[in-house]
Protein backbone atom coordinates (compact mmCIF):
# COMPACT_ATOMS: atom_id res chain seq x y z
CA UNK A 1 0.00 0.00 0.00
CA UNK A 2 2.68 2.47 1.07
CA UNK A 3 4.90 1.54 -1.84
CA UNK A 4 1.98 2.09 -4.20
CA UNK A 5 1.26 5.47 -2.60
CA UNK A 6 4.93 6.45 -2.86
CA UNK A 7 5.03 5.48 -6.54
CA UNK A 8 1.84 7.47 -7.17
CA UNK A 9 3.21 10.57 -5.43
CA UNK A 10 6.59 10.47 -7.18
CA UNK A 11 5.12 9.91 -10.63
CA UNK A 12 2.77 12.78 -9.90
CA UNK A 13 5.88 14.95 -10.21
CA UNK A 14 6.38 14.01 -13.86
CA UNK A 15 6.30 16.97 -16.25
CA UNK A 16 3.66 17.56 -18.93
CA UNK A 17 4.28 15.91 -22.28
CA UNK A 18 4.05 19.18 -24.21
CA UNK A 19 4.49 22.93 -23.82
CA UNK A 20 3.75 25.95 -26.01
CA UNK A 21 6.57 28.35 -26.92
CA UNK A 22 5.91 31.74 -28.56
CA UNK A 23 8.49 31.94 -31.35
CA UNK A 24 7.71 34.86 -33.63
CA UNK A 25 7.17 34.67 -37.37
CA UNK A 26 7.41 31.23 -38.97
CA UNK A 27 10.83 30.95 -40.61
CA UNK A 28 12.19 33.97 -38.73
CA UNK A 29 15.13 34.16 -36.34
CA UNK A 30 13.24 33.23 -33.16
CA UNK A 31 11.46 30.45 -35.03
CA UNK A 32 14.80 28.92 -36.00
CA UNK A 33 15.96 29.08 -32.39
CA UNK A 34 12.66 27.52 -31.33
CA UNK A 35 13.35 24.56 -33.62
CA UNK A 36 16.58 23.94 -31.69
CA UNK A 37 14.69 23.93 -28.38
CA UNK A 38 12.12 21.62 -29.89
CA UNK A 39 14.83 19.11 -30.80
CA UNK A 40 16.51 19.37 -27.37
CA UNK A 41 13.34 18.77 -25.33
CA UNK A 42 12.17 15.98 -27.63
CA UNK A 43 15.06 13.91 -26.26
CA UNK A 44 13.31 13.91 -22.89
CA UNK A 45 9.86 13.22 -24.29
CA UNK A 46 8.57 16.80 -24.11
CA UNK A 47 6.97 18.16 -27.26
CA UNK A 48 7.57 21.87 -27.86
CA UNK A 49 4.72 23.37 -29.85
CA UNK A 50 5.96 26.53 -31.56
CA UNK A 51 3.31 29.26 -31.60
CA UNK A 52 3.60 31.76 -34.42
CA UNK A 53 3.30 35.47 -33.58
CA UNK A 54 4.15 38.81 -35.18
CA UNK A 55 7.18 39.10 -32.91
CA UNK A 56 8.45 39.69 -29.39
CA UNK A 57 5.69 42.14 -28.40
CA UNK A 58 2.99 39.62 -29.22
CA UNK A 59 5.08 36.92 -27.50
CA UNK A 60 4.67 38.86 -24.26
CA UNK A 61 0.94 39.30 -24.85
CA UNK A 62 0.47 35.56 -25.29
CA UNK A 63 2.43 34.88 -22.10
CA UNK A 64 0.28 37.30 -20.12
CA UNK A 65 -2.93 35.80 -21.53
CA UNK A 66 -1.78 32.26 -20.69
CA UNK A 67 -1.85 31.10 -24.32
CA UNK A 68 1.77 29.93 -24.12
CA UNK A 69 4.03 28.56 -21.39
CA UNK A 70 7.23 30.33 -22.43
CA UNK A 71 8.45 32.87 -24.96
CA UNK A 72 11.51 34.45 -26.49
CA UNK A 73 11.54 38.13 -25.53
CA UNK A 74 13.71 40.85 -27.00
CA UNK A 75 15.77 43.04 -24.69
CA UNK A 76 14.40 46.45 -23.77
CA UNK A 77 10.71 45.58 -24.09
CA UNK A 78 8.33 46.49 -21.31
CA UNK A 79 7.09 43.37 -19.53
CA UNK A 80 4.25 43.56 -16.97
CA UNK A 81 5.73 43.05 -13.51
CA UNK A 82 2.50 41.86 -11.89
CA UNK A 83 1.63 38.98 -14.21
CA UNK A 84 3.57 36.16 -12.49
CA UNK A 85 6.23 35.93 -15.17
CA UNK A 86 9.79 34.80 -14.51
CA UNK A 87 13.05 34.91 -16.44
CA UNK A 88 14.85 31.68 -17.24
CA UNK A 89 17.89 33.75 -18.14
CA UNK A 90 19.29 35.97 -20.88
CA UNK A 91 20.06 33.59 -23.74
CA UNK A 92 21.81 35.49 -26.55
CA UNK A 93 22.54 38.86 -28.13
CA UNK A 94 20.57 40.08 -31.13
CA UNK A 95 22.18 42.58 -33.51
CA UNK A 96 20.24 45.82 -33.95
CA UNK A 97 21.43 47.01 -37.35
CA UNK A 98 20.41 49.34 -40.17
CA UNK A 99 20.74 48.84 -43.93
CA UNK A 100 19.97 51.24 -46.77
CA UNK A 101 19.59 51.15 -50.53
CA UNK A 102 22.53 52.25 -52.69
CA UNK A 103 20.98 55.62 -53.52
CA UNK A 104 19.61 56.32 -50.05
CA UNK A 105 21.00 59.36 -48.19
CA UNK A 106 20.61 57.80 -44.73
CA UNK A 107 23.81 58.43 -42.74
CA UNK A 108 25.51 56.82 -39.78
CA UNK A 109 24.42 59.31 -37.13
CA UNK A 110 20.84 58.49 -36.17
CA UNK A 111 20.58 61.89 -34.53
CA UNK A 112 20.82 63.48 -37.98
CA UNK A 113 18.13 61.42 -39.65
CA UNK A 114 15.40 63.62 -41.01
CA UNK A 115 12.28 62.91 -43.00
CA UNK A 116 13.09 59.29 -43.95
CA UNK A 117 11.06 56.15 -44.56
CA UNK A 118 12.29 53.48 -42.15
CA UNK A 119 11.16 49.87 -42.55
CA UNK A 120 10.73 48.90 -38.92
CA UNK A 121 8.69 45.72 -38.62
CA UNK A 122 5.01 45.28 -37.93
CA UNK A 123 3.32 46.97 -34.98
CA UNK A 124 3.44 43.89 -32.73
CA UNK A 125 7.06 43.10 -33.49
CA UNK A 126 10.10 43.65 -31.35
CA UNK A 127 11.73 45.44 -34.27
CA UNK A 128 9.03 48.13 -34.16
CA UNK A 129 9.51 48.57 -30.41
CA UNK A 130 13.28 48.87 -30.94
CA UNK A 131 12.79 51.44 -33.70
CA UNK A 132 10.58 53.57 -31.47
CA UNK A 133 13.13 53.31 -28.65
CA UNK A 134 15.93 54.33 -31.02
CA UNK A 135 13.93 57.31 -32.27
CA UNK A 136 13.34 58.41 -28.68
CA UNK A 137 16.99 57.89 -27.70
CA UNK A 138 18.12 59.99 -30.68
CA UNK A 139 15.42 62.61 -29.94
CA UNK A 140 13.85 62.23 -33.37
CA UNK A 141 10.19 62.15 -32.34
CA UNK A 142 9.32 65.32 -34.26
CA UNK A 143 11.45 65.17 -37.41
CA UNK A 144 8.95 63.33 -39.58
CA UNK A 145 10.35 59.80 -39.69
CA UNK A 146 7.81 57.55 -41.39
CA UNK A 147 7.79 53.97 -40.11
CA UNK A 148 7.00 51.45 -42.85
CA UNK A 149 5.09 48.39 -41.61
CA UNK A 150 7.34 45.67 -43.00
CA UNK A 151 10.09 43.53 -41.53
CA UNK A 152 12.36 40.63 -42.40
CA UNK A 153 12.47 39.74 -46.11
CA UNK A 154 9.69 42.24 -46.84
CA UNK A 155 11.90 45.04 -45.50
CA UNK A 156 14.64 44.05 -47.96
CA UNK A 157 12.06 44.07 -50.78
CA UNK A 158 10.96 47.55 -49.66
CA UNK A 159 14.55 48.78 -50.08
CA UNK A 160 14.69 47.32 -53.58
CA UNK A 161 11.34 48.85 -54.55
CA UNK A 162 12.35 52.25 -53.13
CA UNK A 163 9.46 52.02 -50.68
CA UNK A 164 11.85 52.60 -47.77
CA UNK A 165 15.07 54.59 -47.44
CA UNK A 166 16.45 52.34 -44.72
CA UNK A 167 15.50 49.19 -42.82
CA UNK A 168 16.14 48.37 -39.19
CA UNK A 169 16.56 44.75 -38.13
CA UNK A 170 16.64 43.13 -34.71
CA UNK A 171 17.18 39.42 -35.08
CA UNK A 172 19.37 36.50 -34.05
CA UNK A 173 22.68 36.54 -35.90
CA UNK A 174 21.79 33.61 -38.16
CA UNK A 175 18.35 34.89 -39.20
CA UNK A 176 18.15 34.18 -42.97
CA UNK A 177 17.07 37.67 -44.01
CA UNK A 178 19.88 39.25 -41.99
CA UNK A 179 22.47 37.18 -43.82
CA UNK A 180 20.75 38.00 -47.13
CA UNK A 181 21.11 41.71 -46.40
CA UNK A 182 24.77 41.38 -45.42
CA UNK A 183 25.68 39.60 -48.67
CA UNK A 184 23.45 41.61 -51.03
CA UNK A 185 25.60 44.02 -53.11
CA UNK A 186 22.61 46.31 -53.69
CA UNK A 187 22.06 46.86 -49.97
CA UNK A 188 24.49 48.86 -47.85
CA UNK A 189 25.17 48.28 -44.16
CA UNK A 190 25.00 51.54 -42.17
CA UNK A 191 27.72 51.57 -39.46
CA UNK A 192 25.94 53.60 -36.83
CA UNK A 193 27.82 56.38 -35.05
CA UNK A 194 27.87 57.00 -31.30
CA UNK A 195 26.93 53.41 -30.52
CA UNK A 196 28.23 53.56 -26.94
CA UNK A 197 26.04 56.60 -26.22
CA UNK A 198 22.98 54.95 -27.75
CA UNK A 199 23.59 51.76 -25.74
CA UNK A 200 23.44 53.83 -22.54
CA UNK A 201 20.07 55.24 -23.54
CA UNK A 202 18.49 52.00 -24.74
CA UNK A 203 17.22 49.54 -22.14
CA UNK A 204 18.59 46.03 -22.59
CA UNK A 205 21.23 47.13 -25.11
CA UNK A 206 24.95 46.38 -25.35
CA UNK A 207 27.66 47.94 -27.47
CA UNK A 208 29.50 45.11 -29.25
CA UNK A 209 32.51 45.21 -31.56
CA UNK A 210 32.28 42.94 -34.58
CA UNK A 211 35.87 42.11 -35.70
CA UNK A 212 36.93 42.72 -39.29
CA UNK A 213 36.56 39.57 -41.40
CA UNK A 214 34.53 37.74 -38.74
CA UNK A 215 31.65 37.06 -41.15
CA UNK A 216 33.74 36.28 -44.26
CA UNK A 217 37.49 36.56 -44.92
CA UNK A 218 37.40 36.94 -48.72
CA UNK A 219 36.20 39.56 -49.18
CA UNK A 220 36.49 40.63 -45.55
CA UNK A 221 33.10 41.33 -44.02
CA UNK A 222 33.03 43.64 -42.24
CA UNK A 223 36.06 45.30 -43.89
CA UNK A 224 37.09 46.78 -40.53
CA UNK A 225 36.12 46.48 -36.87
CA UNK A 226 32.67 47.94 -36.37
CA UNK A 227 30.63 48.68 -33.27
CA UNK A 228 26.97 47.71 -33.34
CA UNK A 229 24.07 47.75 -30.93
CA UNK A 230 22.93 44.37 -29.63
CA UNK A 231 19.88 43.59 -27.49
CA UNK A 232 19.81 40.83 -24.85
CA UNK A 233 17.12 38.27 -25.67
CA UNK A 234 15.63 36.37 -22.72
CA UNK A 235 13.59 33.25 -22.23
CA UNK A 236 10.54 34.23 -20.17
CA UNK A 237 8.05 31.77 -18.69
CA UNK A 238 4.95 31.63 -16.54
CA UNK A 239 5.84 31.35 -12.85
CA UNK A 240 3.83 28.13 -12.54
CA UNK A 241 5.82 26.37 -15.26
CA UNK A 242 6.56 22.83 -14.14
CA UNK A 243 9.99 22.69 -12.42
CA UNK A 244 11.14 19.78 -14.56
CA UNK A 245 10.25 21.70 -17.74
CA UNK A 246 12.21 24.68 -16.41
CA UNK A 247 15.14 22.32 -15.84
CA UNK A 248 14.99 21.06 -19.43
CA UNK A 249 14.57 24.52 -20.97
CA UNK A 250 17.61 25.85 -19.13
CA UNK A 251 19.58 22.74 -20.03
CA UNK A 252 18.62 23.34 -23.66
CA UNK A 253 19.65 26.99 -23.40
CA UNK A 254 23.09 25.98 -22.14
CA UNK A 255 23.52 23.45 -24.95
CA UNK A 256 22.34 25.86 -27.65
CA UNK A 257 23.74 29.25 -26.61
CA UNK A 258 27.03 28.60 -24.79
CA UNK A 259 29.19 28.40 -27.92
CA UNK A 260 31.18 31.52 -28.90
CA UNK A 261 30.22 33.64 -31.89
CA UNK A 262 31.12 37.07 -33.23
CA UNK A 263 28.94 38.76 -30.59
CA UNK A 264 29.77 36.76 -27.47
CA UNK A 265 32.49 34.68 -25.87
CA UNK A 266 32.23 31.02 -24.88
CA UNK A 267 29.79 30.32 -22.02
CA UNK A 268 28.86 34.00 -21.77
CA UNK A 269 25.25 32.94 -22.32
CA UNK A 270 22.88 31.99 -20.85
CA UNK A 271 23.34 34.27 -17.86
CA UNK A 272 21.32 35.91 -15.11
CA UNK A 273 22.45 39.52 -15.58
CA UNK A 274 19.86 42.34 -15.62
CA UNK A 275 16.70 40.24 -15.86
CA UNK A 276 13.59 42.06 -17.16
CA UNK A 277 11.39 40.17 -14.65
CA UNK A 278 12.28 38.23 -11.48
CA UNK A 279 14.55 35.25 -12.02
CA UNK A 280 13.29 31.72 -11.61
CA UNK A 281 15.17 30.05 -8.72
CA UNK A 282 15.74 26.75 -10.50
CA UNK A 283 17.03 28.54 -13.59
CA UNK A 284 19.34 30.72 -11.51
CA UNK A 285 20.91 27.71 -9.80
CA UNK A 286 21.34 25.76 -13.03
CA UNK A 287 22.92 28.69 -14.88
CA UNK A 288 25.23 29.87 -12.11
CA UNK A 289 26.11 26.57 -10.40
CA UNK A 290 25.22 23.88 -12.91
CA UNK A 291 23.17 20.73 -12.27
CA UNK A 292 23.59 19.02 -8.90
CA UNK A 293 25.08 15.52 -8.60
CA UNK A 294 21.59 13.99 -8.54
CA UNK A 295 21.16 14.74 -12.24
CA UNK A 296 23.76 12.05 -12.89
CA UNK A 297 21.98 9.31 -10.93
CA UNK A 298 18.26 10.15 -11.03
CA UNK A 299 15.77 10.95 -13.78
CA UNK A 300 15.94 14.68 -14.51
CA UNK A 301 12.35 15.24 -13.41
CA UNK A 302 13.12 13.86 -9.93
CA UNK A 303 16.51 15.60 -9.64
CA UNK A 304 14.90 18.92 -10.59
CA UNK A 305 12.37 18.53 -7.78
CA UNK A 306 14.41 16.75 -5.15
CA UNK A 307 13.22 19.09 -2.42
CA UNK A 308 9.62 18.20 -3.22
CA UNK A 309 10.50 14.50 -3.29
CA UNK A 310 12.04 14.79 0.18
CA UNK A 311 8.91 16.45 1.51
CA UNK A 312 6.95 13.45 0.29
CA UNK A 313 9.42 10.84 1.50
CA UNK A 314 10.27 12.06 5.00
CA UNK A 315 6.77 11.65 6.51
CA UNK A 316 6.56 8.15 5.04
CA UNK A 317 10.00 7.21 6.37
CA UNK A 318 8.90 8.13 9.88
CA UNK A 319 5.45 6.62 9.48
CA UNK A 320 6.40 3.16 8.23
CA UNK A 321 8.40 2.07 11.35
CA UNK A 322 5.63 3.40 13.57
CA UNK A 323 2.95 1.44 11.71
CA UNK A 324 5.03 -1.73 12.03
CA UNK A 325 5.05 -1.32 15.80
CA UNK A 326 1.30 -0.64 16.11
CA UNK A 327 0.06 -4.17 15.22
CA UNK A 328 2.45 -5.75 17.71
CA UNK A 329 0.89 -3.73 20.51
CA UNK A 330 -2.38 -5.57 19.96
CA UNK A 331 -0.79 -9.02 20.25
Amino acid sequence: MFIGLLVFLIFGLKPPTSIKLAAGISGGGYWQVGQLYKAELARDGIQVILVETEGAVENIQKLVSGEVDAAFVQGGLKIPQDENLQSLGAIFLEPMVVFRGKSSPVGANAGEWGDIRLAAGTKASGTRAAALALIEAAELQNVGINLVDVGGNDAIKALYANEADAALFVAPLDAPYLMDAIFDPEIIFVPMALVDALALKLSGANSVTVPAGSITLDPPRPPEDVKILALRASLIAASDLHPAVTDRLVNAAKNIHSEPNILQSAREYPNTASPPVPLNKIATELINSGPNFLHGVLPYWIAAQFGSVLLLLLPLLFLVPFLRIVPSSYV
